[in-house]
């Protein structure tokens, strides 16, 4: 069991009470449970976990929430496993909160990201332990959003989406590289060398250096005037232009 309680442990920054939760169970035979129900996810036994993953909950739903991540995460590494595992789970699952880690992952496998949007931000609404940062998740399926609108030649909804995206996640990196690209098909270059300012301001790439002397003819120097500290990316990058 001391092994059990040191691997629930482990990469839990959002839960700090962990060893409280495993405690609070009443008897050993609860520990066995849990053991029982994490091996039946692992080894394809989605019935018998699917059934008893209520009876957990009912006894300590933050558990049995920690121990479904947990699953996750590891069944992750063998995509097709991971896949037979999240659709199961995500139509057999009767019980509202504890399906919706199941069907964001079932929207992402799908790239169904309107609904992946809306599942995640029921997650927040009822405070859902889930493993990785929620509101950056959200930043990062508008961004999915945006790349699909893009690919329907959608362009101006697909910035409004990388406009969600930062209100969620204002320093997300890729974020200002999708909105220039997507302000250059819409050939308003003035736009696209804005964002791209500001995103070199704060912080600056060869990628966004690149973007900005394609786009404009004295760009090197105004980068330079931006970031002086930087000046040794912008020669080489115009030495490999000259080359």
């Amino acid at each position: 069991m001391l092994l059990f309680e040191a691997f629930f442990s482990l990469d839990l920054g959002n839960i700090e009470n962990t060893n409280k939760l495993i405690k609070n169970l009443n008897e050993e035979s609860d520990k066995l449970s849990l053991v029982k129900l994490f091996n039946s996810g692992k080894t394809g036994n989605y019935s018998f976990f699917s059934h008893n993953l209520t009876s957990i909950a009912s006894k300590n739903r933050n558990l049995a929430l920690l121990l479904i991540n947990k699953l996750i995460i590891h069944l992750k590494k063998e995509r097709l496993v991971f896949q037979k595992f999240i659709e199961y789970c995500s139509s057999s699952i009767n019980d509202k909160i504890l399906s919706i880690p199941f069907q964001i992952e079932h929207c992402i496998l799908q790239e169904d990201w309107i609904n992946a949007i809306s599942k995640l931000k029921e997650a927040i609404k009822f405070n859902i332990f889930l493993p990785f940062d929620r509101k950056k998740m959200l930043a990062v399926f508008y961004c999915a959003l945006a790349k699909q609108y893009e690919s329907k030649g959608s362009f101006c909804k697909a910035i409004d989406y990388l406009a969600k995206a930062q209100s969620y996640y204002a320093t997300f990196q890729p974020i200002n590289y999708l909105k220039a690209e997507l302000y250059i098909k819409l050939e308003k270059i003035r736009k696209a060398s804005t964002v791209l300012e500001e995103e070199y301001r704060v912080n600056p790439t060869p990628q966004s250096a690149r973007m900005y002397i394609k786009l404009n003819n004295k760009g090197a120097e105004r980068l330079y005037n931006l970031r002086p500290d930087y000046y040794l990316v912008i020669a080489c990058l115009l030495c490999l232009q000259l080359a």
